[in-house]
């Protein structure tokens, strides 16, 4: 008995550090990690979300699609 499985909704590095260390033990529960909220505001209130929310933010469309291949390398 005990966990099994953990579900994060606003996944951070760290926590694909520890799936990545538990899948290695083999020890631990099963891990389903969403990538941090992901906003598109610009200016100062862009600035807000990422350091309040610890989001990630995009201002435009290409910053937006370079974030989405950085977020899916690390999976």
């Amino acid at each position: 008995m005990g966990v099994t499985s953990i579900r994060e909704m606003a996944g951070r590095p760290i926590t694909l550090e520890w799936r990545k260390a538990i899948q290695n033990s083999g020890i631990g529960p099963r891990m389903f990690i969403a990538s941090p909220p992901i906003f598109s505001e610009s200016g100062m209130m862009g600035y807000y979300y990422q350091w309040t929310r610890q989001s990630i933010n995009f201002s435009s469309k290409s910053e937006a699609d370079n974030g989405v291949k950085r977020i899916r390398a690390r999976l």
